[in-house]
């Protein structure tokens, strides 16, 4: 009968194509963690490298816990004494014995592992055709590091393994203990030192080899952690800790490296509807990621909404990574602590963006507030994606993936509403001023006098998507397919309706 905590039968994974070699160090002072961690996995493993730092060559495992011997034909032990104390790194003893047919994953001895681990893990390398290293616990790396474990920028970089994550995201660096691959990316050893920090060595070698690294989509406390006292990132928050010194000519090395061979690897060949609809991660291409993204966000007194704001804006933008992505706050003359709050959860949660706030001494109404954002934005040259969002709605999940897919299928000069139950939600590409002027429909509005024409102007510049279905009986739906109708009709429609407001 088997005892273990947290085991179940072995799941179906990967079609049985591929064997999965699961890898773990330990130490005495986790001999408490040890035997929750290894009921969690050991029954998803078809083997398992145990590495034994530090301990003494009398110990015996299975005196400890009787139970694993029911799976000591799959587990086997390496010992410190044979292979000197490699600590963290000891989990690629044996990496280059494998190679194609084999999954080679690291597992912590702090760390309960959910029943479906290895067969959603394995799934999801399918899904990119085995081409990336995958993850659970991941961070990215960022401009000007100084701290990768206390600098504000991290915040919105870093998914630790027990948060949700809304989509896949792609990272730089792996937390090694939920590190899940295929094993021919693997073609070191890593016995070299320095040691301590595997993640951020492990980090460098798929960065030189052009390997995508991509934490995937969870919810929360899908893996959980088993408190203990000693651990690396302890270690890591020291001063004049190793860790940081190389974390810091890592992100040197990193800066503006192209990702040319990345987004080929994380291409899926998918339509602008599967885009839109896919948890996957997305990364533009250098040559695309020219262009500017503009995320445009008005509104007044609308402090007790910003915290949802940003963080529902962080997990829509989660799996689209681009050097350009810009977020911009305008407070239209608040008089409550709007301002104060913009200031603190922007730069929290969407710190991996460039972020720009304004604010107006008083409010000048949501059309004049869209107008001075663009207006701003203009005066970098080059083609722009504007995004028209209100500081009191939360937004649609499906933002980021929506703005990938009219990326990649090059819509220019088109405007599109992202669901019809967010009707103030605009997205509008502007390519050198051309279609539609924010600025010069502000001033036609207020060269009239005429009640009826500022109504009519005020729906113009606040819900365009809106207006279209109400006033032209045309509809416009989510992601529609085909997009080139869409795009072609909409079109006619902006430009007559332009010409109506200049009369």
């Amino acid at each position: 009968m088997n005892t273990l905590p947290y085991a179940t039968p072995v799941p179906s994974r990967n079609s049985g194509k591929r064997t999965v070699i699961g890898n773990m160090a330990t130490m005495p002072e986790r001999l408490h963690c040890l035997y929750k961690a290894l009921g969690s996995i050991l029954p998803q493993l078809d083997h398992l490298n145990l590495y034994l730092n530090n301990f003494p060559r009398t110990f015996n495992l299975y005196e400890h816990y009787p139970e694993l011997e029911a799976y000591s034909h799959i587990i086997q032990f390496t010992s410190s004494r044979d292979i000197g104390d490699r600590r963290d790194h000891a989990r690629f003893t044996d990496a280059l014995k494998y190679g194609q047919g084999h999954y080679y994953v690291c597992v912590d001895d702090d760390i309960v592992y959910p029943a479906d681990y290895i067969e959603r893990l394995a799934c999801r390398s399918e899904t990119y055709h085995d081409k990336v290293a995958l993850c659970v616990h991941g961070y990215g790396l960022w401009e000007n590091l100084q701290d990768f474990t206390s600098d504000r920028a991290r915040a919105s970089r870093y998914f630790h393994f027990e948060h949700e994550l809304a989509s896949d995201a792609l990272v730089d660096v792996a937390g090694i203990g939920t590190l899940f691959c295929p094993a021919e990316l693997i073609e070191e050893d890593f016995s070299s030192p320095p040691y301590g920090f595997s993640d951020l060595v492990l980090a460098k070698y798929f960065f030189t080899r052009s390997i995508p690294v991509v934490a995937i989509r969870r919810q929360k406390s899908w893996l959980k952690g088993i408190p203990n006292k000693s651990t690396l990132y302890k270690e890591a928050r020291s001063e004049n800790n190793d860790a940081k010194t190389y974390a810091r000519e890592l992100a040197g090395i990193m800066k503006n490296i192209s990702r040319k061979n990345c987004t080929t690897l994380l291409d899926l060949n998918q339509t602008p509807e599967e885009i839109v609809c896919s948890d996957t991660a997305l990364c533009l291409p250098d040559d695309i990621d020219r262009h500017e993204i503009y995320i445009c966000l008005s509104g007044v007194n609308c402090g007790t909404k910003i915290k949802a704001i940003c963080i529902a804006l962080q997990k829509a933008l989660v799996n689209i990574l681009s050097r350009r992505m810009n977020i911009c706050f305008l407070d239209d003359g608040s008089d409550d602590d709007t301002r104060r709050q913009i200031a603190t959860h922007a730069f929290t949660h969407l710190s991996r963006y460039r972020i720009s706030t304004f604010r107006n001494d008083v409010s000048q109404g949501p059309s004049c507030s869209r107008a001075m954002l663009v207006n701003e934005a203009r005066k970098k040259t080059g083609r722009k994606l504007f995004c028209m969002l209100d500081l009191d709605r939360t937004v649609t999940p499906v933002l980021g993936r929506l703005l990938h897919a009219i990326i990649m299928q090059g819509y220019h000069q088109a405007l599109y509403s992202t669901t019809g139950r967010v009707p103030d939600t605009i997205i509008w590409w502007e390519e050198s001023g051309t279609l539609m002027d924010f600025k010069a429909l502000r001033n036609a509005r207020n060269k009239r006098d005429s009640r009826q024409h500022k109504a009519f102007l005020d729906a113009l510049l606040d819900t365009l998507p809106q207006y279209c279905r109400k006033k032209l009986r045309y509809k416009l739906t989510t992601a529609p397919p085909p997009f080139h109708r869409q795009q072609r009709k909409l079109h006619q429609v902006l430009r007559s309706l332009l010409v109506k407001s200049r009369k």
